[in-house]
Order: C-alpha cells, then sequence, then structure tokens
C-alpha cells in the first residue's frame, strides 16, 4: 500500500481476486491442508489487503473495495466444498466490511462471475463434461467474457457512478445463480 500511496498519492480502488484451489474433489476426501490452501489465497489476503487500504481510503475521503465471490460459494456445487467455503468467507468478510466502514465513504461489495478465465479454462480442459454440463445451465447458454461482462461490472462498481452501492453480492453469471 506504500508504493501505491507513493506513487499515485492514494488509493481509491481494490480489487480482490486471488483463490487457490486443487479441486475437485469429494467433500470426505478434501483435507485440512486443502482447506488451508484455499483460506490462505483467498480469504486471507482479502483480509489483509482490506485492513491495509483502509486508513489510505479513509484518509481520502472514501474508496471501493470489489471482492470475488462465487456463485459456486452461493449456491454450492458438488465437489467444490473448500473452493465455496473459502469464497464464502470472502464474502462474509465483504459483508461486515461494507456495515463497517460506510461511515468512512468506503463501499465493498462482492461479484460472483461465471466467465472464461484462466481458472475456468484449466476447469474446461481438465473436466470438460462438467464444464459442458455448467453451461447447459446457464439460460444465456454462453460463459461471460472477462472482459466485456466483468470488468464492465468492476468498473462500474470502483467508479462514481456507483456511490450509492455496497455490501451487496451481484451474480455475473448469465442467470445460472438468479434463484440462489
Amino acid at each position: 500500500m506504500a508504493l501505491a500511496a507513493d506513487s499515485f498519492g492514494t488509493v481509491h480502488g481494490l480489487v480482490n481476486n486471488a483463490i487457490a484451489t486443487n479441486e475437485p474433489k469429494a467433500l470426505v476426501e478434501i483435507t485440512t491442508a486443502d482447506l488451508a490452501l484455499g483460506y490462505e489465497v483467498g480469504p486471507r489476503a482479502s483480509f489483509l489487503l482490506m485492513q491495509a487500504v483502509h486508513p489510505l481510503m479513509a484518509a481520502a475521503g472514501g474508496g471501493s473495495i470489489v471482492n470475488l465471490g462465487s456463485g459456486t460459494g452461493t449456491g454450492g456445487e458438488p465437489k467444490w466444498g473448500g473452493y465455496a467455503a473459502a469464497k464464502e468467507a470472502i464474502r462474509g468478510l465483504s459483508k461486515v466490511a461494507a456495515l463497517e466502514w460506510g461511515r468512512d465513504n468506503i463501499r465493498v461489495n462482492v461479484i460472483c462471475p461465471f466467465a472464461e478465465s484462466d481458472g475456468v479454462k484449466l476447469w474446461k480442459q481438465f473436466t470438460p463434461d462438467d464444464y459442458a454440463k455448467a453451461v447447459r445451465r446457464v439460460p444465456m447458454k454462453r460463459i461471460g467474457d472477462v472482459r466485456a461482462d466483468v470488468g464492465a461490472l468492476v468498473t462500474f462498481l470502483l467508479g462514481s457512478d456507483a456511490t450509492f452501492i455496497t455490501g451487496q453480492t451481484i451474480h455475473i453469471d448469465g442467470g445460472i445463480g438468479c434463484f440462489r
């Protein structure tokens, strides 16, 4: 954060988009090491970065944080228990931060995308049948575009047109999570 503040004067936006997993595997096969992997890279990193950026944003009069969750967390998905748990932990931290930091004019939101990210490309490569099944469940019958679909929403949430949006979870998934 010090480097960002030195380079740009302050920090007005933060996007937390890190996660790690070695799933899919059945819940009974997930080890504590598997769970720790997801938690260390996802919720712990998001937590530490949010704590680190808070003083800068508060001093600057506010800012916006966008954390990436997952429909796998909000709705559940067999064989993705550790991943789902880590993503829901990020969502929980985000809700608390939104409630506590609103007075500092810091907005905190979660997006749950289903887009052609590098992780989704690997999923498609290693378990193509599961990937195809998921695509068939999307009402729009396609996977989102990382830049046009997800990037546009992130840009909006970070920008000045979204100054009264905080504490929200927004699914950007072609409708697959519409009943969660």
